[in-house]
């Protein structure tokens, strides 16, 4: 490797730290209307699970659920986000219109991410906010990062990420 090799190498690995200093930058500076719902209106929410025994939860899950799901993973952080669910045997659909998040049973293309999980777990989850990562990291759900690393990244599912296993996954997202 010559001198030009050294020079395109480095070119290379300046560019990609660039576009990880940008994908940074926008995710933490989100602004308020790019933001899914404030921090004071998830407050005004209802858990979906409130009243309702497991069994009963399991046979009106819908739409609701997912987007209480959402808000207790912090997805009001992300920038336009794609995102599939696979519950038991339904798919969901949650995706960022002109600013209005919109959950539908329809599947998706191009999606983001890929979120797998039954509906027993994701009541446990809604339920209990410290038992996500526990479900993550069991093996009882599942996420699949479906759009490349640099999406991702500009997207802020980094965080997301971290909110759902407990874990970073930073070391391994940025080694090319």
């Amino acid at each position: 490797m010559g001198l030009r090799g050294i020079v395109i190498a480095g070119l290379i690995i300046l560019l990609v730290i660039i576009l990880v200093a940008i994908g940074i930058y926008k995710v933490s500076h989100v602004s308020e209307k790019e933001k899914l719902l404030s921090d004071a209106q998830f407050a005004l929410l209802s858990n979906p699970t409130a009243g309702l025994n497991e069994s009963e939860a399991v046979l009106q899950f819908n739409e609701s659920f997912i987007y209480y799901f959402l808000y207790s993973i912090n997805a009001q952080n992300l920038r336009n986000p794609k995102i599939k669910f696979v519950i038991d045997d339904e798919i969901f659909s949650a995706i960022l219109d002109s600013e209005k998040l919109i959950i539908s049973r329809e599947n998706i293309q191009e999606e983001d991410i890929i979120i797998k999980t039954t509906k027993k777990e994701a009541i446990k989850m809604l339920r209990d906010k410290n038992y996500i990562s526990a479900s993550f990291n069991d093996g009882a759900s599942s996420i699949e990062m479906a759009a490349g690393k640099i999406t991702l990244l500009s997207k802020g599912y980094l965080n997301l990420y971290k909110e759902l296993t407990g874990k970073s996954i930073t070391g391994n997202f940025l080694r090319v």
